[in-house]
């Protein structure tokens, strides 16, 4: 009976680390996302504002090759 709640308690305890390291490496993988979704966002502004910048340009040398 003592050696059934011995591996019962270890059991027990194995379940509790496993679930900690997958808890772990869950948050693990979504700060990883998170970084990545970041890094994508500071693309795109930095992506759209040169595209503005472009645009603005264009727009200038056509208005001086109109005069």
């Amino acid at each position: 009976m003592a050696k059934l709640a011995v591996i019962t308690i270890v059991l027990i305890i194995a379940i509790k680390i496993s679930l900690l390291a997958f808890i772990g490496i869950l948050t693990g993988l979504m700060t990883i996302n998170m970084a990545i979704l970041l890094q994508a966002f500071r693309l795109k502004a930095i992506a759209e504002e040169a595209i503005s910048s472009q645009q603005s340009a264009i727009s200038y040398q056509l208005s001086q090759e109109n005069r």
